[in-house]
Formats: C-alpha cells, sequence, structure tokens
C-alpha cells in the first residue's frame, strides 16, 4: 500500500512539474535558478558551520579525530563486505592483437584448469601485481609464449630507459597520427627481461593503453605504422612494423632481417625503415 502511495505521488509530481514547465515558461525557469542558488548557498554554509563544530570537537576532546578516523575505516570494510571484489586478471591470451581469454590466478591452479591450445593465442601477458604506499597496484607486465613451460615469476626489470617513444599510424592512408606513448609509468611496466616489442604487441598495447586515441585509425595501425624510440643515450631508431625489440637487462636489441642487433654494440643510431 505504501509503494503504491509513493508511486502516485510522484508521478503527481512528475505531472505537476511538467505542467508548471509548459504552462509557465519563465516563471519556471527563474524559481528553479533561485532554488539552485539556495541550495548552493545552504550546502556551503553546512560546510563551514561542519567544519567550525568539528574543529570545535577535536579541541575538546584530543581522541575525536582518530575515533572518527576509524568509524570511518570499519564503515568502508563493512560495505565493501557486501560489494564483490573485481576479480584480478593476472593473465591474458592475445591473438591477432586482441584479447581472446583473461584467468586470474584461482582459474590456472584449479584442477580442472586446461593449458589454453597453442595456435589459439600469439602470446600471453602475465601481470605481477605489487602494492604501493598509494593503495594501488603497480603491475610488471612479462611476455610470453609459452605457457606450458612458464614458471610465473618476474623475469626482472630492465635497465633500459625510453625517454621518448612516438608511434605513428595511418601510413597508408595519407592521414598518418603520431601519438605519444609509454611503455613504462607509475602503473604498469612492459619494460621487463625478454620481453618482445612486436607487431602482435603492439596492436595489443594500443588497444588496451591507447584506445580512446586510436579510434577509426586501428585499421591503418593493424596494417603498418612507424614507432620512433630515444633512449637515455639519446639513440634515436626508427622502426617500422616488421621490426622487433628484445628488451634486455641493460640495454636493448633490435631484429632486423631476422637477426638481433644489440643497440649498446652499434655505431648508427638510426634504423631506417625497411
Amino acid at each position: 500500500m505504501k509503494m503504491i502511495s509513493f508511486m502516485l505521488s510522484s508521478t503527481g509530481l512528475i505531472i505537476f512539474n511538467e505542467f508548471c514547465r509548459r504552462k509557465f515558461p519563465t516563471t519556471y525557469e527563474t524559481c528553479r535558478m533561485n532554488l539552485c542558488l539556495v541550495a548552493i548557498f545552504l550546502y556551503t554554509q553546512l560546510q563551514i558551520y561542519s567544519r567550525k563544530a568539528y574543529k570545535k570537537l577535536q579541541i575538546t576532546y584530543p581522541g575525536f579525530h582518530e575515533t572518527m578516523e576509524s568509524l570511518e575505516q570499519n564503515v568502508k570494510e563493512k560495505v565493501k563486505w557486501f560489494i564483490p571484489d573485481e576479480p584480478v586478471y593476472v593473465c591474458e591470451f592475445i591473438k591477432d592483437g586482441n584479447v581472446t581469454l583473461k584467468l586470474t590466478a584461482e582459474q590456472i591452479f584449479h584442477n580442472k584448469f586446461t593449458i589454453p591450445d597453442e595456435d589459439s593465442y600469439d602470446f600471453f601477458v602475465f601481470s605481477d601485481y605489487e602494492p604501493t604506499d598509494s593503495g594501488n597496484a603497480y603491475v610488471s607486465k612479462i611476455i610470453q609464449k609459452n605457457f606450458k613451460d612458464f614458471q610465473f615469476e618476474d623475469t626482472g626489470a630492465s635497465n633500459v630507459k625510453f625517454v621518448l617513444v612516438e608511434i605513428t599510424i595511418g601510413i597508408d592512408s595519407g592521414e598518418d597520427k603520431t601519438i605519444p606513448i609509454s611503455f613504462c609509468n607509475e602503473n604498469y611496466n612492459y619494460l621487463r627481461q625478454t620481453n618482445v616489442i612486436d607487431k602482435n604487441f603492439m596492436r595489443y598495447f594500443m588497444k588496451k593503453h591507447y584506445n580512446q586515441l586510436i579510434h577509426d585509425n586501428d585499421r591503418h595501425l593493424l596494417q603498418n605504422y612507424s614507432l620512433k624510440i630515444i633512449d637515455d643515450d639519446i639513440r634515436i631508431n626508427i622502426l617500422d612494423n616488421t621490426c622487433k625489440i628484445l628488451i634486455l637487462d641493460n640495454t636493448y636489441e633490435i631484429q632486423t632481417n631476422d637477426d638481433f642487433v644489440n643497440i649498446s654494440n652499434t655505431n648508427t643510431n638510426t634504423n631506417n625503415n625497411k
């Protein structure tokens, strides 16, 4: 009965509001703006008085602030108990630049888990989550191709630093677009030892981290792109989508013509497109 009464009252208010808006548009807008201003004023005054009262309580009761923080934490924990946690995926299997399968640690170590067929993916990305002081997880990204022999451990951070990385997509269309990107930031790090950055990886990487910037140009990225890298030794490398970059401990190697070339042992600082 109460529910029916509430629905009837709400419907009546909506009809009355629409009637006033159509019948008296000028007066309606004036009243609406005045009500908004009054609400903002009252909210501001409430904030001011609340802060004054809180400071006064802190002075009167020295342990008041700690008590309120503890109460706030308890409320957050109880509210969180009712909200299920988002699954933490530690493995992503990629085929043609698309994520075809995501797995949590529980799924991988379940006794009924079956290793995906090697033909069903080009590579997989293992995410090693590390807690930080800010509360957000820092994720080390390990790129591998053989899931069967993978040991589920970090291969180690590389000392390689790229001061600038730019990808140019849409080359074939004549409407090329250059996007600054980063393989390592405050949230993730793909510059791990043994990781290989190639065409398949770049398609996945751009869709996952820069999808809002590529839009329709994604089809050009799938066909061709140019990658410009400047490392911390100010070596400039301009690579096309046939090149591969192998990340090592203190350096990196670029593969062209099926051979990896160690950058630290080369005198040239630019790799021309094939």
